[in-house]
């Protein structure tokens, strides 16, 4: 390996460890207002946008992609803080946001579109989705490598990865 590669791979782990620290510190910082911390944030999401009927517990561990042992302690915690209600019995309950929870997703929301906003600042619309179609890639490739298997045509998109163009 060339003194070049180790400065890329440096340079590359430095800038997206650092980028993602300071993505979870502000998330963090917005989510603590109201108690919550990440794991809270992704299943408050899922059951905003499942609509009035709200989910089972196997429904929204699929959605969020946990398992239900996660939905049963994120369920329970959002429970007891009031942005959850829950419909129905141990077999047949129906997960849903309460009003409560509604009005402080809307609020979450806003914050953190405000901050990608902000971040996005100065940066042309096709550059921002370049960079989310670039990002992606490198996240399947990183999977990849995880998995010990080889990323289509040595990274190029795959046939039903546009590149960002349509994300």
């Amino acid at each position: 390996m060339t003194e070049a590669y180790d400065d890329r791979f440096i340079r590359f782990s430095h800038a997206t460890e650092s980028v993602l620290k300071a993505i979870t510190r502000y998330k963090n910082d917005c989510l603590a207002r109201y108690g919550l911390r990440g794991m809270h944030l992704m299943t408050m999401v899922c059951l905003s946008r499942s609509g009035a009927d709200g989910l089972t517990p196997g429904e929204l561990a699929r959605l969020c992609g946990v398992d239900k042992a996660f939905v049963s302690r994120t369920t329970g915690e959002l429970r007891r803080l009031g942005y959850l209600s829950v419909d129905g019995g141990r077999y047949n309950a129906r997960v849903s946001l309460s009003e409560r929870g509604r009005a402080v997703t809307g609020e979450i929301y806003r914050m953190l579109n405000e901050a990608v906003a902000r971040i996005t600042e100065g940066v042309s619309a096709v550059d921002v989705e370049t960079f989310y179609g670039v990002l992606a890639r490198f996240g399947k490739n990183l999977d990849a490598m995880n998995h010990k298997t080889e990323p289509s045509a040595a990274g190029a998109p795959d046939a039903e990865d546009d590149g960002g163009e349509n994300q």
